[in-house]
């Protein structure tokens, strides 16, 4: 069956004898199992990328989906992907693109898929998603995210950013920038990035609904929220290595925030975390007022008036070495606590108490091979499952094989880890989870990207 949604039958019934005509009218609602549950992009044995999807409705996983749907993997090493609620595409070869659907947006190396998981079907691929091509030797894939409804991805010759609702990404944002993987972002308004050409960090804002984003900078400026730092984020002795928002409160009083670890040029033995106030500095427009009971008493503050960071601590290799030399970080969406892999180990270090524990997680078998972590909540209807905690993927070299482990988090420190394991062919680079309420600024999914 093609069709996702309400369908009505009409039953027409006669009798044979006395030719009493019945009729009957039901409704039935046609869901899709592709459209709910968790997807795993992957790096396949010959280096290209795949993806299976483990559905909440399905007891069995679907595998190398886009081998499938394509008849050949996307070339290149698997790269991110994002989902998008509302990408706009056309039903038939010769129609205007009118219609919007969920959509998977799967990115290797050199390639890309817009997946529609409503009916699981390939619509485009990375030469046709752009109002204006790239140039061939430039297309190149680094990273890509989900911002609110917009799709961010950059490329070795700039970012692109597709806005909900539009069928393509629009022409690259213009700029003299490179950016490797540091991005993150809150519910709405500009993206925040490390520049790896200036060493600096940066943000694309939205210059209007149908246009390409802008590129934004820092000025060298601090103010009464800086809390007494006055750092510059521009021409930076050294680079972000990771980039990662988290909340502060919740519902409608959430604020944004992020965290950024950061290694100097001339340091083998330390790391600088940094805490960046995206909500008053890098969103747009942030509002303040000192008396809460006066709203015409107010201080406005402009993404890129001062410098986003008042936060900084130094993290020595003697009092933290599994976190220094760890592989991958995550932050906890709700807490300061950075969570960070190191062999087969999962540490934790809570950023308000400075508590540190370098062995969190230590039961994963020592042959595994930890690539990926992530803090994710997937509840967002009744449907949905029930999970908040951390999302562990590992890989066997010997047999070329992952498994996906969900350790649910109750608390600051009690951790359960979950009887069902995901397993499959290949090398995990990303998990995420996906359901048709996740969408836009109204939930949360833009966190757990």
């Amino acid at each position: 069956m093609d069709t996702i949604g309400a369908i009505n039958l009409y039953y027409e019934i006669e009798d044979n004898n006395s030719h009493v005509v019945k009729t009957s009218t039901n409704v039935i609602n046609v869901e899709s199992v592709t459209n709910q549950g968790w997807y795993v992009l992957k790096q396949t044995i010959d280096g290209n990328t795949d993806v299976d999807g483990f559905y909440v409705s399905s007891e069995t996983g679907d595998y190398n989906i886009i081998t499938q749907k394509l008849g050949n993997t996307l070339l290149g090493s698997p790269k991110s992907f994002a989902f998008s609620n509302s990408y706009k595409y056309k039903p038939y070869a010769d129609s205007s693109f009118y219609n919007t659907t969920s959509a998977l947006m799967i990115f290797s190396e050199n390639d890309a898929l817009a997946y529609n998981v409503t009916n699981a079907t390939p619509l485009i691929q990375l030469q046709d998603m752009f109002f204006l091509e790239p140039e061939e030797a430039n297309q190149s894939i680094k990273t890509a995210m989900l911002n609110s409804s917009k799709v961010f991805v950059s490329m070795e010759n700039g970012a692109y950013t597709m806005n909900g609702g539009n069928p393509a990404f629009f022409p690259v944002v213009e700029g003299d920038y490179s950016v490797d993987k540091c991005i993150t972002c809150g519910s709405y308004g500009n993206t925040l990035a490390f520049d790896n050409k200036n060493k600096s960090f940066i943000m694309f804002g939205t210059a209007g609904y149908n246009t390409s984003d802008t590129i934004g900078y820092f000025k060298d400026e601090f103010s009464q929220f800086n809390n007494g730092l006055e750092i510059s984020v521009n021409n930076m002795n050294g680079e972000a290595i990771f980039l990662e928002n988290t909340q502060r409160g919740s519902g409608w009083n959430a604020k944004t925030y992020a965290y950024s670890l950061f290694k100097e040029d001339d340091s083998v033995d330390e790391l600088i975390l940094y805490g960046l106030d995206y909500d008053v500095f890098v969103e747009g427009l942030y509002y303040y007022y000192p008396n809460a009971n006066d709203y015409t008493n107010y201080i406005l503050v402009e993404a890129g008036n001062y410098s986003p960071i008042n936060f900084m601590k130094r993290l020595s290799n003697t009092q933290y070495p599994s976190l220094i030399s760890a592989n991958f970080y995550t932050m906890h969406k709700n807490n300061n606590i950075l969570y960070f892999a190191n062999g087969n180990q999962i540490g934790m270090y809570n950023i308000d108490d400075q508590s540190y524990n370098e062995s969190f997680i230590s039961d994963i078998p020592s042959e595994e091979e930890i690539t990926f972590i992530k803090y994710v909540k997937t509840s967002y209807s009744d449907t949905d499952e029930e999970f908040s905690g951390l999302v562990v993927a590992t890989y066997l070299a010997s047999s070329d094989t992952y498994k996906v482990y969900n350790y649910q988090l109750s608390g600051l420190s009690q951790v359960t880890k979950e009887a069902k394991v995901k397993t499959g062919q290949g090398k995990v680079e990303k998990v995420m989870y996906i359901s048709p309420t996740s969408y836009s600024w109204s939930s949360d999914l833009f966190i757990y990207n």
